[in-house]
């Protein structure tokens, strides 16, 4: 899970295909119930969020997903 996301290729339908699959693949491992970290940042214009989210995401070793994703699946 080290692959950072800025603009997806191919969309943001391919994106969430590729977090799907990481997420079943990952439910096959060693645990019954498969362990998903999700952390959500709400930032005002201009205090720095997405850069800390980033840096964040890094040093944990997770996706990072900015306001793409969450449109996508809101629509």
């Amino acid at each position: 899970m080290k692959k950072r996301i800025s603009s997806p290729q191919g969309g943001v339908e391919r994106l969430i295909e590729e977090q799907i699959s990481k997420w079943q693949i990952n439910s096959k491992g060693r645990y019954k119930k498969p362990i998903r970290p999700v952390i959500t940042i709400s930032r005002l214009p201009g205090a720095g969020g997405k850069v800390f989210a980033k840096e964040l995401a890094k040093k944990l070793k997770i996706d990072f997903f900015d306001h793409e994703i969450v449109e996508a699946i809101l629509n």
